[in-house]
């Protein structure tokens, strides 16, 4: 009786062992993922700061709209929006809004997805700030010849109701 009890025992601790190491690597695992996550996110913001939307503010602030549509915009981008209503739009927004003071990135959460070219969009919120405003907008982003290009933007989910793509 006690060899029946003891074997049980041994069954029990070496069950318990086994999934103790168990959990502790999908806890491991899990950590190092978030953490990579975090870093690549990091990173990514810090490119789209660097690369898009620091230059591409400055540009805007100085008017100097038809370098940051040829610079900054990607190809699918002046196919539904040429220069001229790029132009318009952005002598609209002057009067609007104001100068453009910036664009800062509000979401560190970006969606990826892709488009009809199968393509990588990304999305994420940068908060737009003019002289007369301040409000969120959602950026679509795509890399085109390693190159950072805004490729749509549009007013927040949290802001309207109806969405509709708005140049900004």
């Amino acid at each position: 009786m006690e060899n029946i009890e003891n074997i049980d025992m041994q069954k029990f601790n070496r069950n318990w062992v086994f999934f103790t190491i168990i959990i502790t690597v999908i806890i491991i695992l899990s950590i190092w993922g978030y953490f990579s996550q975090k870093n690549q996110n990091l990173i990514f913001e810090n490119r789209i700061n660097k690369e898009l939307l620091i230059p591409y503010s400055k540009l805007i602030s100085e008017q100097n709209y038809k370098v940051a549509y040829q610079n900054f915009t990607s190809t699918n981008y002046k196919k539904k929006y040429s220069l001229a209503k790029f132009l318009e739009v952005q002598d609209s927004n002057y009067v609007r809004y104001g100068k453009v003071k910036s664009f800062k990135l509000v979401s560190g959460v970006f969606i990826k997805e892709l488009n009809s070219e199968k393509q990588n969009i990304f999305k994420f919120t940068v908060l737009y700030e003019a002289l007369n405003t301040k409000k969120n907008i959602i950026l679509e982003i795509i890399i085109e010849d390693d190159k950072i290009k805004l490729n749509n933007s549009y007013d927040s989910f949290l802001t309207i109701s109806n969405i509709t793509p708005a140049i900004y």
